[in-house]
C-alpha cells in the first residue's frame, strides 16, 4: 500500500485510552481513580476511590464515602506490598485490587466493587467517547517526572453506595475516571519520603453544567521545580486546550493530626477564558492521614459557584488537596 493511502490516526498522543488501562512496569507510580457525586432525596452524596502502585512493589488504596445530609464522611486507607494475592495489579487486563475489592473491566465497561466495615461501593461505569488528555497530549513534566494522564470525565454510572448501613442509589449523574503514571524514578518520586513532604497539589476535575459547557481539569502544584497553576479544558466539540490560571486560598486552618495547613475554600481564576470559580468544602475537617507513606490531604464534597465563559456555575463537585498545600515553602522564590 502506498504511504499516502495508509489511514491516519489523527493527532499523535502520548497515551492510548484503551491499551493504557492496563498496569505499567517500571513506574514510580501507577494510578487509577474514580469520583462521582449526586443528589438523592434532597441531599448530596459522593465517593472517591483511588488505587496506585508505587515503584512496582507497594500498593496504596483509599476510598471515601460522603453523606452530606447526615454529615457522615467515612474514609478508608489500605496499603501493603504487591503479593498478587491480597494486593496487586494485572498487566494483561484491567484488574487492580486489595483485600477490600477492586476495579475490573474493559474500555467499554468497568466494575468497581469495594467493601469495608459498614460501607460499600458496587458500581458499573461506561466511559463513552469523551476523553480529556492532560496537557492536551496526555503528558506533562509534572511533580518531578514525566507524567502521563488522561480521563474519562463523563462516564455513565449506575449502582449503589452503602455508607454507615444506609444504601443509596447512584442516579442522574456521571463519574470521572482518571488514569495516571510516571516513568522516571528520581529524587522527586512520590514514594520518596522527603520529596513526598515537599510535593503538594490541589486538583479539581469539574463537569460544567452537566457537560453542556465542557469539562475542566484544574491543577495547582508545588514540587522541586517550582509552582504551576493551569488547567486543561475539553470543550463539548472535542477541542482541548491548556491555559494558565490563578489559584488563591481562604480560611486557612492547621490540622491537629498532621500539622498541614489547608483552606476552607479555593478560588480558580482565569480571565482569558472567563473563569472565576470558588470551591467551598462542605465538611469542617475533610482531612485523611496515612501512617505508612507521607501522603495526607483532603478529598471531599464541595460547593462550586461562579462563572465560566459567561455561564453561571452553581453545583457540587469533589475537590482534592494533597499534602501541605498552604504550609511554608522550603524555597525562597
Amino acid at each position: 500500500m502506498r504511504k499516502n493511502l495508509i489511514p491516519s490516526h489523527g493527532i499523535p498522543m502520548f497515551v492510548d485510552d484503551t491499551r493504557d488501562l492496563l498496569g505499567k512496569h517500571d513506574t514510580n507510580f501507577d494510578s487509577w481513580y474514580i469520583i462521582s457525586n449526586w443528589e438523592y432525596e434532597g441531599h448530596q452524596y459522593g465517593f472517591e476511590w483511588h488505587q496506585q502502585t508505587l515503584g512496582d512493589s507497594f500498593v496504596t488504596c483509599e476510598f471515601f464515602l460522603m453523606d452530606e445530609g447526615r454529615n457522615i464522611y467515612r474514609n478508608f486507607a489500605l496499603d501493603g506490598p504487591v503479593d498478587y494475592e491480597n494486593y496487586g495489579i494485572a498487566y494483561d487486563k484491567l484488574h487492580v485490587y486489595t483485600p477490600s475489592g477492586g476495579l475490573t473491566g474493559t474500555r467499554e465497561e468497568m466494575y468497581l466493587k469495594v467493601e469495608k466495615e459498614d460501607c460499600k461501593l458496587d458500581i458499573t461505569v461506561r466511559p463513552g467517547d469523551k476523553v480529556l488528555h492532560n496537557g492536551t497530549t496526555g503528558m506533562l513534566y509534572f511533580l518531578g517526572s514525566d507524567s502521563y494522564q488522561y480521563a474519562f470525565p463523563l462516564m455513565e454510572i449506575e449502582g449503589t453506595m452503602t455508607i454507615a448501613g444506609k444504601t443509596i442509589p447512584i442516579q442522574n449523574t456521571t463519574a470521572w475516571f482518571d488514569r495516571q503514571w510516571g516513568l522516571e524514578p528520581n529524587e522527586n518520586a512520590i514514594s520518596n519520603a522527603s520529596a513526598g513532604l515537599r510535593m503538594c497539589w490541589t486538583w479539581l476535575g469539574i463537569v460544567l453544567n452537566k457537560g453542556k459547557d465542557g469539562v475542566v481539569s484544574l491543577w495547582d502544584s508545588y514540587a522541586s521545580e517550582g509552582h504551576s497553576s493551569f488547567c486543561t479544558v475539553l470543550q463539548p466539540n472535542g477541542i482541548e486546550y491548556n491555559v494558565a490560571c490563578e489559584v488563591t486560598y481562604e480560611g486557612l486552618w492547621v490540622s491537629k493530626k498532621t500539622g498541614n495547613t489547608y483552606p476552607h475554600s479555593v478560588n480558580f481564576k482565569c480571565d482569558t477564558i472567563g473563569m472565576d470559580l470558588t470551591a467551598v468544602f462542605l465538611p469542617e475537617d475533610p482531612e485523611f492521614a496515612r501512617d505508612s507513606i507521607p501522603i495526607h490531604g483532603c478529598q471531599s464534597l464541595c460547593k462550586v459557584t461562579g462563572t465560566f465563559n459567561g455561564q453561571q456555575i452553581d453545583q457540587y463537585q469533589i475537590l482534592e488537596l494533597i499534602n501541605d498545600v498552604c504550609g511554608d515553602s522550603e524555597r525562597e522564590d
